[in-house]
């Protein structure tokens, strides 16, 4: 059950693997920005780009810490680092 976004913020619902439900969403509120939580594939990443019109002018991508594999070396952990085999099928899909 999706909670109400504050004032100003719109809230769109669609099936991400369906590219052409996508499409109608994004077009629904032409985002300037989106942000994604929910990410786990490439082809996920893809459609998302794909379905994005000119007026987004950024996306946000939030991962998880488990993509650089643990334990981690550092911390915070600069992206410049090597990064260790993904833990799980989780961080390995968002990797």
């Amino acid at each position: 059950r999706p909670t109400p976004a504050p004032a100003g913020l719109a809230t769109i619902l669609a099936d991400r693997n369906d590219r052409d439900a996508l499409v109608r969403a994004m077009r629904s509120v032409a985002p300037e920005v989106v942000i994604d939580f929910a990410c786990f594939t490439g082809s996920q990443a893809d459609g998302l780009v794909h379905t994005l019109q000119q007026d987004c002018r950024q996306v946000i991508f939030v991962s998880t810490v488990d993509v650089y594999g643990l334990p981690l070396p550092h911390l915070p952990m600069p992206e410049f680092l090597p990064w260790a085999a993904p833990g799980s099928p989780y961080a390995a899909a968002k990797r």
